[in-house]
C-alpha cells in the first residue's frame, strides 16, 4: 500500500520503493505483488474490484520509509473511502 494526493506520482514512488526494498526491478515484481498504489478512491476501487473476484482477507505491506503517515492515511483516507 502507499496513498498519496497524487496518484501518478504515489504510484511511481510506491513502485520505486519496492525494487529498492526487494533489490529487484518492477517487471520481476509485478507478477509477484498486487499493488495497491495511489489515491484513497483509487486504491478503494482497486481494492473493491479485488473483493468483487473473491478475495476475501489483505496481508497488507506499506511501500514506504513512512510507515506512521502511510498508516495515518489507511485509518483516515482509505477506510472512509471504502465505506
Amino acid at each position: 500500500f502507499r496513498v498519496g494526493a497524487d496518484g501518478a506520482r504515489t504510484r511511481e514512488e510506491g513502485w520505486s520503493w519496492m525494487e529498492d526494498f526487494f533489490r529487484r526491478p518492477r517487471d520481476d515484481l509485478e507478477g509477484t505483488f498486487t499493488p495497491v498504489f495511489g489515491t484513497a478512491d483509487e486504491c478503494a476501487d482497486t481494492l473493491r474490484r479485488y473483493a468483487a473476484a473473491g478475495m476475501t482477507g489483505v496481508i497488507a505491506r506499506i511501500a514506504s520509509e513512512d510507515i506512521e503517515g502511510q498508516a495515518e492515511l489507511l485509518v483516515k483516507a482509505l477506510k472512509p473511502a471504502l465505506q
